[in-house]
């Protein structure tokens, strides 16, 4: 019997065996969880998947308005408010404005504006004579040019409208005068035209060729040498026919 197998040496050898088995045992499972806890996680994608695919639906939260559509709103309202107040009071500036400037006369009226055949008939009596009254307001208005704005305003024939191109195309070519801050128009057999000048009187006599026409005219001169030209014109067949009424 050698000496290296004695019985305390197998003993020992017995159980030097029997530890590195329980090493290795214990390797194994240590080897073994690990692998088993590595497959038990899911990676971060999967992870994000099901959570999307689990998060519930919040449907009041897709129906409800927002904060800022709901500033937005109230912003809309607040601004279609004011638009409405704005409206209003242009509105009545408009009327208080209407309401003074018919307020100088005695003959015209507002109704005399209305349409082109009632600022006729202002003019020209049904005998054809043609009204002082109405002639000699035109001259008095205050602001001849706002007078020239409301004739505007109303509704041109096709013959009204050839004889304001007419006027035009002679205020053009009026020779000798130079001529600032012009303004016509013609409804019905009416034709008003007002502007500032430079010049002899006789030479802006001459724009009432335009057309056959009853011509009323007024040229005033301020303090300056500044002088304004103000004209009516009512067509007729015959100038030299005119009669005014008493």
């Amino acid at each position: 019997m050698q000496e290296s197998d004695s019985p305390a040496f197998i003993v020992l050898r017995n159980e030097t065996v029997m530890i590195k088995k329980i090493i290795a045992v214990g390797l194994l499972g240590s080897a073994g969880f690990a692998y088993l806890y590595q497959a038990q996680i899911p990676d971060e994608a999967a992870i994000g998947a099901r959570l999307v695919e689990k998060q519930p639906v919040n449907s009041s939260a897709m129906l409800a308005p927002s904060t800022d559509a709901i500033i937005a709103a109230k912003e809309v309202e607040i601004l279609t408010a004011s638009s409405s107040k704005t409206a209003d009071v242009t509105l009545d500036v408009e009327t208080e404005a209407e309401d003074l400037f018919f307020s100088q006369f005695e003959y015209l009226t507002k109704g005399s504006f209305s349409s082109a055949d009632e600022l006729t008939s202002t003019y020209v009596q049904e005998n054809g004579t043609v009204s002082s009254a109405a002639i000699i307001e035109t001259f008095n208005v205050g602001d001849f040019d706002e007078f020239v704005s409301r004739v505007s305003a109303i509704e041109q024939s096709e013959n009204a409208a050839l004889r304001e191109s007419t006027l035009a195309e002679k205020l053009l070519n009026l020779r000798g005068i130079n001529i600032y801050a012009e303004r016509y128009s013609c409804a019905g057999k009416i034709c008003t035209v007002s502007f500032d000048f430079d010049g002899s009187d006789e030479d802006v006599d001459e724009l009432s060729k335009f057309a056959k026409n009853y011509s009323f005219k007024n040229i005033v001169e301020d303090e300056h040498g500044n002088k304004k030209f103000k004209a009516l014109y009512i067509e007729t067949d015959d100038p030299s026919t005119l009669t005014l009424d008493n």
